[in-house]
């Protein structure tokens, strides 16, 4: 996607401010990939449907994007000269040392009067996000890789508000910098010389519960479905939705995922057993007096995450939750009930209360036809209070989906299956591939899922070995990858997997969890054309474990090990079906 001016972006000046409407930039730079999404969507919001969506109960429902202040690249290069900040030194540094520096530094004088300027017109809760140039564009897809800082912004003086915003902007400047795009980059062939930064800073969708803020829902939505399941469609799309601020969703925590187009259909939660098992239980918000910008490599200090009793008798939660009742094991989709409260989103679903799905649906097909490509939304919504009033549903990105197109000419055929090494019906990517030798996986019979953090790191010692040598491997192992649950999974980010060349996510009696769907790491595993096989334990499904243990081991730690194979693996991914394979090849 261009970066290139839009009309309905207008100029930050003081005089001219309306804090209530439309994107307005400061510099004369680039916007950045998340900027642009939302200023190509911007002024489609008040026309039809948009502008006449209303709940069950006749309350309106108001679509907007949050009132944004765009600080254009030009200004990040200003602060780049001004404080002599070498590009290639910064890139040499750990990333706690380039936000050392980078906090040290000075805002440009015009950036540092314009923020202040806006903050008296903004008290309250503010997210600052990064937009950078590669960031959201068709080419890459930089999703997750960058730094977002959310700030309360409600201490009385301006000056302290002032002090943690500049320090926010400081930390998402700091990101165009550290390990994890860095290495991402690399493995696109791009250039990090040539990125620059444009950061977002929005109010936070949402409203106050006691000393806590936080939306009603967030989540993700994709206009693209990698694992169908009937009647679910490939183009019908995929929502990840949860309650509370996206870093559930981002994070790869337990999330509701649904397609918009069936969301009665919900395959992993067909029964009581496995709505209490999947069902979200923690959530994050903001708390108050916290409102500090991060002051290390942590993602933010004023979020904090908490068990879902903290707003059990929240007003919103009458249209996300359901009561259980122990002494009859009986799910109520109501909340007027003595029970413990499971969010199972069936008040929308089931009962109409609120047409979320069909929003996703309609906002996912313009953005798609704006982009000409498949999208992703991120989207909030604060729930009214009092039945009848008015909802809030905040698009807070539009990017391209970065999916790549199903390519002609792979074909499984059935004699391929009985012989391979893995085989899977929920296989994202198209690929026909023959260049791998290694493999690194999870030793199943040490499997300890109270130890993924451990193996998180073991793995990464693996790919750093196989990434200097330049050789891309297999990764095998249970559960979600790149969960930041280590209950759910293997939580690896992006700089713990660079080198990686396909990954196989395995089931285990031991861990039960949703396939990954979703999250940023499977954006940028799309982007970089590395396939995902899902292998579950239902026929046709399959992983020889048994040929994998029986091979010779290079290396091994105590949860993971690494085979190098005489003769390449051929991977094979056909897009179109979905299905996928892992095999030997066999040298003449």
């Amino acid at each position: 996607m261009a970066n290139t001016p839009h009309s309905d972006v207008l100029p930050f000046d003081r005089s001219g401010y309306d804090p209530d409407r439309g994107i307005y930039r400061l510099g004369e730079g680039e916007l950045g990939g998340k900027a642009n999404g939302l200023a190509l969507l911007s002024h489609q919001l008040d026309r039809p449907p948009f502008n006449s969506f209303h709940d069950a109960e006749g309350g309106e429902i108001r679509i907007v994007i949050p009132p944004t202040l765009v600080v254009a690249t030009d200004l990040f290069d200003r602060f780049l000269q001004q404080n002599r900040l070498n590009r290639k030194q910064l890139e040499e540094m750990p990333d706690d040392r380039i936000s050392k520096r980078i906090r040290r530094a000075h805002l440009p004088e015009a950036l540092d009067t314009a923020l202040h300027h806006y903050l008296h017109h903004h008290i309250g809760c503010l997210a600052v996000r990064s937009s950078s140039l590669m960031e959201d564009s068709h080419q890459y897809g930089y999703a997750g890789l960058y730094r977002s800082v959310m700030l309360t912004n409600d201490h009385p003086d301006i000056n302290q508000r002032r002090e943690q915003l500049t320090r926010a902007v400081k930390e998402v400047y700091a990101s165009a910098f550290f390990k994890a795009p860095r290495t991402y980059a690399r493995r696109l062939g791009h250039l990090t010389g040539d990125e620059k930064m444009a950061v977002i800073i929005q109010p936070l969708i949402g409203a106050w519960h006691n000393n806590l803020f936080l939306p009603a829902v967030s989540g993700i939505a994709q206009s693209l479905n990698f694992y169908p399941l009937p009647p679910m469609r490939h183009e019908d799309g995929l929502v990840a939705l949860a309650v509370g601020l996206g870093q559930t969703v981002v994070s790869g925590e337990k999330a509701l995922r649904f397609s918009p187009k069936c969301p009665r259909h919900l395959p992993q939660r067909s029964s009581v057993t496995e709505v209490l098992a999947n069902s979200q239980t923690h959530f994050y918000a903001l708390k108050k007096d916290r409102g500090e910008a991060s002051k290390g490599s942590r993602k933010t200090d004023a979020i904090v995450r908490l068990a879902l009793p903290a707003i059990s008798d929240a007003p919103f939660m009458r249209y996300v939750a359901s009561t259980w009742n122990p002494a009859d094991e009986r799910i109520r989709d109501t909340v007027q009930q003595v029970g413990t409260r499971i969010l199972t989103f069936a008040p929308m679903f089931k009962q109409g209360l609120f047409p979320l799905p069909d929003i996703i649906t309609r906002l996912l097909e313009r953005g798609q036809g704006l982009m000409d490509c498949p999208v992703e939304m991120e989207f909030a919504v604060d729930l009214g209070r009092p039945p009848g009033t008015a909802h809030t549903f905040g698009v807070l990105q539009l990017r391209p989906m970065s999916a790549r197109p199903a390519a002609a000419g792979v074909h499984i055929e059935e004699a391929e299956i009985e012989g391979a090494l893995c085989y899977s019906r929920a296989a994202m990517g198209n690929a026909d591939d023959a260049t791998m030798a290694d493999i690194v996986y999870i030793k199943p019979e040490h499997f300890d899922p109270s130890r993924t953090r451990d193996m998180a790191l073991q793995v990464a010692q693996f790919n750093a070995v196989l990434t200097s040598q330049a050789r891309h491997y297999v990764l095998i192992g249970p559960g979600r990858w790149g969960s930041q649950d280590p209950w759910l999974g293997i939580p690896v980010k992006w700089q713990h997997i660079s080198g990686v060349g396909a990954i196989v996510e395995t089931g285990t009696p031991k861990l039960r969890a949703e396939f990954s769907q979703g999250v940023h790491l499977f954006h940028n595993l799309t982007v970089a054309g590395i396939c995902y096989l899902c292998i579950s334990e239902s026929a046709p499904d399959r992983m020889n474990w048994q040929w994998l243990a029986g091979q010779p081991k290079m290396e091994e730690t105590d949860h993971v090990a690494h085979i190098r194979l005489p003769d390449c693996l051929r991977l094979r991914v056909d897009g179109r079906t979905a299905r996928g394979l892992i095999s030997v090849m066999k040298t003449a």
